[in-house]
Formats: C-alpha cells, sequence, structure tokens
C-alpha cells in the first residue's frame, strides 16, 4: 500500500500544480479581461495563458523526471559518494591551511622570544633551576679566578641595545604624530578658512587623503576669502553667504537649514529681502540635484545677482568689535 501511494504521489503532484497554476492564471486573466472590456479597452487573449501554462508544465515534468532519477538508490548513493569526496578534500585543504599559520605563529613566537632574551638576557642573567629536595650536591671543585686578560662582552653593550630600542620607538612615534596630527590654527588669525565643510564632503575627504602622503608647510595657510570676487558656483554663493554672515557676527548657528539661516539674516539686514528669498531656493535646486551647478546656468546667474545685491549692501557694515 505504501509503495503504491508513493507511485500514484509521484504523478498526482505535478499534475496538482500544474493545474493550481492553470486555474489561477485563468481566474487571472479573466479578471483583467472583463476589466479592460469595462473600460472600452482591448482584452488581452488567450495565447498568453496558453503559453505560460505550456510553459510551466514542461519545466514541472522536466524537473519531475530528474528528481526521480535522482532518487534512485544507485543515483542517490554515487551523489552521497561525491559529496563525501568532497567534504573530505576541502577538509584536507583547510587542515593544511590551519596548520601553516599555526606554524607560522609559533615561529613569530620563537623569535620574538629569541629577541627579547637578546635584549633582555644580559640584565636578568640565566635563570638556574633550584635544586630538588632530597637531592645530592654536586661535588664542587677548587674556585679559580677568571682570567682578567681573557676577550669578553664590551660592556656598553647592553646600553647600546637599549639606546637602540628607544631611538627605534621614538622614530615610529615621529612618524604616526606626523600621520595623525591635524592643524590647529589659533582663534585669532586672520588668514584661516572661515568655511568648514561638512564632514561628508568630498573635497573634504580627497583634502584629508592629499594630506595624509603630503608633508604638511607650517608656512602656509589658507587664503582668506575675497567677497569681491565673483562666486563661481551657486554652492560657492553659500559660502560667500556664511562668511559674510561669520564676519559680521551673525554666523550660520548648527542644525540651521539654509533656509532658516536666510530668514534669520532677512530680519537684521535691511535692503537685501528679495535676495534672501530667492537665494535659498536657488540653493536648494542644486543642493538636492534638481539642477545642475554649474557656470552660466540660470540658477548661477540668479544667485550671482542675488549675491551681488547682499554684497554691495553689506561690504561697508563694520564688523563687530571683540567683547561688544
Amino acid at each position: 500500500a505504501g509503495e503504491s501511494a508513493l507511485s500514484a504521489a509521484r504523478i498526482a503532484v505535478p499534475l496538482l500544480i500544474i493545474l493550481s497554476l492553470a486555474l489561477v492564471a485563468g481566474a487571472e486573466l479573466e479578471s483583467t479581461r472583463r476589466i479592460a472590456i469595462r473600460r472600452g479597452g482591448q482584452p488581452p487573449g488567450w495565447g498568453r495563458w496558453v503559453r505560460l501554462v505550456g510553459g510551466f508544465a514542461a519545466g514541472v515534468l522536466i524537473l519531475t523526471l530528474v528528481v526521480l532519477a535522482i532518487l534512485s538508490p544507485e543515483a542517490l548513493g554515487a551523489i552521497v559518494s561525491a559529496m563525501a569526496a568532497i567534504a573530505r578534500a576541502f577538509g584536507g585543504v583547510l587542515a593544511y591551511v590551519v596548520l601553516a599559520i599555526v606554524w607560522t605563529v609559533f615561529q613569530v613566537v620563537i623569535l620574538v622570544a629569541r629577541f627579547l632574551e637578546w635584549i633582555f638576557g644580559d640584565i636578568f642573567g640565566d635563570i638556574e633551576q633550584p635544586a630538588m629536595p632530597m637531592q645530592q650536591p654536586a661535588p664542587l671543585g677548587p674556585l679559580t679566578m677568571a682570567d682578567r686578560d681573557e676577550v669578553g662582552q664590551w660592556e656598553y653593550a647592553i646600553l647600546l641595545r637599549w639606546a637602540a630600542l628607544f631611538i627605534a620607538v621614538v622614530v615610529v612615534a615621529i612618524i604616526l604624530f606626523r600621520i595623525t596630527r591635524r592643524a590647529q590654527a589659533p582663534d585669532d588669525d586672520a588668514s584661516v578658512d572661515e568655511h568648514r565643510d561638512s564632514v561628508f564632503s568630498t573635497d573634504l575627504a580627497k583634502q584629508q587623503l592629499r594630506d595624509l602622503f603630503r608633508r604638511r608647510q607650517r608656512e602656509g595657510k589658507p587664503p582668506r576669502l575675497n567677497l569681491d570676487q565673483p562666486p563661481r558656483s551657486v554652492r560657492e554663493t553659500m559660502v560667500y553667504l556664511e562668511t559674510l554672515a561669520n564676519r559680521q557676527g551673525v554666523g550660520r548657528q548648527e542644525n540651521e537649514t539654509s533656509e532658516d539661516f536666510a530668514a534669520r539674516l532677512r530680519a537684521m539686514w535691511s535692503g537685501v529681502g528679495p535676495a534672501l528669498v530667492d537665494f535659498p531656493r536657488r540653493y536648494e535646486h542644486v543642493r538636492y540635484g534638481e539642477e545642475e551647478d554649474a557656470p552660466g546656468s540660470p540658477d548661477h546667474e540668479r544667485a550671482l545677482t542675488d549675491w551681488t545685491q547682499i554684497w554691495n549692501a553689506r561690504k561697508h557694515v563694520e564688523p563687530p568689535k571683540d567683547g561688544t
């Protein structure tokens, strides 16, 4: 009975799968045809359904034949043997790799131990093994003084080793310090860069990579931004506006959007209201990729006009005094 049920299942299961797909696809196609007829369109034909069901049925039958061939005792045994051979080969390769890693680590440990023994062995001397209890002491011969004329180790060898080790550590520390240090400019220096790029800026990342592999010049400092020169892009116009606000004591606050920044400037600066209304819109267009930030683009021309109006109205305003 069990074998008969399995034989019937081999035929019934694929047929049920094909039949269920045919019914679902037919119902979906009929629903689509009714919607198309109701809207006055051309309903799809049944040829697509026939191709879908026919292709799926052929795939299921081929898969069924392959599975039945694999599930025979001979084929199943061959598959298991092949999998076991692959597992043994993989295990052998992995064992050799692990053995090579362990051997390499062991050799490194031996080299480090010998190096430490070479450095510190002359300081601590040889450690003698303590005598076991109830052990007869070895007979001692007559004590003799070492010949003073015998050539021994140089008396400053230990000091030279320690000096060489100290110099190596200092050189490594200097190299790491030069790689990791950052330029810290004083707050009252007038020649520092007044606009700080975002930590997500591509230009800032490139600059940091260049500075990492290039020796920094102590005498060279970022030039002071010249606001009389026209900005070359809409983003650079925002840099100009932030720089002007910083110089006049109303710099952009942390977590302040461009709209909020411009609105705050409109409330404090007179005569530049229309420009501070139009420019943030131009900046948002190029910031989020709606428009290309290129010289000569419409947004750049309008932003340049807005900046010219702002700069002409504010360039003669005296910066605030410290402490006022």
